[in-house]
């Protein structure tokens, strides 16, 4: 007896219309340039599987360009590259992007080079960590008191230790922070510069094979969600239609690989990320791998903004315009059952 579930019939309703989209795209919309390559920043987490699985297995090869993927340590160094013009297309989360959307505000910025996010392809959850090198699997939370802790500033490691702290009656005042980035707090852990390191997955367990020794995780799911988005500049939406679509349909395909053969998805996670398949299995319920854009990540996006501004003093209350930091047209035009956001944006971005 063969099943059909929802969820695999939306999946390939989504399919079917990026394909029929494909034959409009081309004729309505042609890339304005030409691109031999271009190059995507992807980073270690599994919410960036979808990048590397579609690497993979050749599915950039109809993007109309030769598309390299590159790996970085985290999410803001991804973005970083994009900012820095040594890609074309970043993977990361709310928090840095929410860093940079303030940074340009603070700048000139030249029409056609704010970053836009194209999509979100998963979120997370239980899946940042308070590290300690320690045997006691039980380690209470309050023993952090007068500890160093490290934490990578204008990420989810900074985000998630603001929220863990209070909830588990830590003041800001009882640790002193020491700002690393994310690669540099196994040698800070080794070194004893820090007590503790405020992480997220795979980032646990690089460290306790690097350190050889038992770790502690602290963790909280109350205050642990994070979604990872596809980043590139607004020129890059208007100059090159064709190839955005082509690439988010690459994604498409992966996100069906990943749910409809998720022994084959996971293999070949476990594979690219050098991470053992046990591994990977334990860290993909932790997942959802959906490429989209609604309600949920506008709210994400402008809370990240929110915080940043209050940790700064600023006006906590602003608020970014949708049209400021998103580019749905790409979306619309290649799987418009994706898209939850205002009606009047879905009619405005199919034009």
């Amino acid at each position: 007896m063969i099943i059909i579930t929802l969820s695999r019939v939306v999946r390939t309703i989504a399919l079917l219309l990026a394909c029929l989209s494909t034959f409009h795209a081309v004729a309505e919309h042609p890339d304005l340039h030409v691109r031999e390559r271009v190059i995507i920043a992807g980073s270690v987490t599994l919410g960036d599987a979808p990048t590397r699985l579609a690497d993979q297995l050749g599915l950039f090869a109809g993007a109309g360009a030769e598309v390299e993927v590159t790996s970085y340590s985290s999410g803001a160094a991804a973005l970083n590259e994009l900012l820095q013009r040594r890609a074309d297309f970043a993977l990361t989360s709310a928090a840095p992007f929410a860093a940079a959307l303030l940074q340009q505000e603070k700048t000139a910025v030249v029409d056609g080079e704010e970053l836009v996010v194209l999509a979100r392809i998963s979120r997370s959850n239980n899946t940042h960590h308070v590290v300690v090198a320690s045997a006691d699997a039980d380690f209470p939370p309050g023993q952090l008191v007068g500890r160093r802790i490290g934490v990578m500033p204008g990420t989810t490691s900074e985000y998630f230790w603001a929220g863990y702290a209070p909830l588990h009656g830590i003041a800001q005042a009882d640790v002193q922070l020491a700002l690393l980035d994310v690669d540099a707090m196994t040698a800070a852990l080794r070194a004893r510069d820090i007590d503790a390191a405020v992480v997220w997955d795979p980032w646990p367990r690089r460290i306790r094979d690097a350190l050889g020794g038992e770790l502690a995780l602290l963790s909280d799911s109350r205050i642990d969600s994070m979604s990872w988005l596809l980043v590139t500049r607004r020129l890059m939406v208007e100059q090159h239609p064709q190839l955005c679509d082509g690439i988010l349909r690459a994604y498409l395909r992966a996100e069906e690989i990943i749910h409809d053969d998720p022994a084959r998805a996971r293999g070949l996670e476990a594979d690219a990320s050098g991470l053992s398949l046990g591994y990977v299995q334990r860290l993909a319920g932790d997942f959802i791998f959906s490429l989209g854009l609604d309600w949920s990540l506008l709210s994400e996006i402008n809370h990240h903004v929110a915080w940043r501004l209050a940790q700064a003093g600023g006006d906590s209350d602003f608020v970014f315009a949708p049209e400021r930091y998103l580019a749905p047209e790409p979306l619309a035009r290649v799987a418009p059952i994706r898209m939850l956001l205002p009606r009047y944006w879905q009619q405005d971005a199919a034009r």
